[in-house]
């Protein structure tokens, strides 16, 4: 369960959306990865300790580099600090490379 404080709240007063640049990857690919932690299919996949899933799945997903090449847009807050991603890519280019391919 996510407990927002008053800070929380001051934080979000201003968000700020712009592409992706290559130094925002690895941060992306973080916030990527706590946002999608606690999906049903990486608990199954990658196990019930909450802090060993982040860290695989943050692995996972730094491995594959896939989201350097989408079109990709990020949300600072007035801080500078990636808060959202968003990324999309055309049909058919996001597909694990062999390597990856679940077994």
């Amino acid at each position: 369960m996510t407990v927002r404080d008053e800070k929380d709240e001051r934080r979000l007063d201003h968000v700020e959306i712009g592409p992706m640049t290559p130094m925002d990857v690895k941060d992306a690919m973080g916030v990527l990865a706590r946002g999608m932690c606690d999906n049903p299919n990486h608990v199954a996949a990658f196990g019930d300790d909450p802090s060993l899933r982040l860290v695989r799945l943050g692995g996972f997903f730094e491995s594959l580099h896939s989201i350097a090449r989408w079109e990709a847009l990020v949300a600072r807050d007035g801080e500078g600090t990636i808060v959202g991603v968003m990324a999309m890519t055309k049909p058919g280019r996001c597909r694990f490379l062999l390597r990856h391919e679940p077994r």
